[in-house]
């Protein structure tokens, strides 16, 4: 079956696809928004309000990290079940440390 390999893809588009409509939105907002974080921040340019216009970038940029941050655990989540103990972001979980024979890691130093 094509799904299980295609399904990491799939969910990592996802992700892009929610963090680049997040964008579009907030651009949109910006340009012609009569309410809301877009106005605020443009009418507050405007009046030169910089405490308020601030406040609207930060609220911005806390939205945008709470929805890419939903969207990973989505993905980490919808993930899990193929990847076994394998990281998803390229580097692999640290092994435990295996020690072959009746030798300690300093008496090891020493015999060898």
């Amino acid at each position: 079956m094509i799904l299980p390999s295609a399904f990491p893809f799939i969910l990592n588009g996802l992700r892009v696809a929610s963090n680049l409509a997040f964008m579009a939105v907030v651009s949109a907002g910006l340009i012609g928004a009569r309410a809301g974080l877009g106005h605020l921040i443009m009418d507050s340019q405007t009046m030169l309000e910089t405490d308020k216009m601030l406040v609207g970038i930060l609220c911005l940029g806390i939205l945008g990290g709470v929805l890419d941050r939903g969207a990973d655990l989505v993905v980490r989540r919808g993930l899990a079940r193929f990847t076994h103990g394998v990281s998803i972001h390229g580097t692999a979980p640290p092994s435990p440390r295996v020690i072959h024979g009746s030798l300690s890691p300093a008496e090891g130093e020493r015999a060898g």
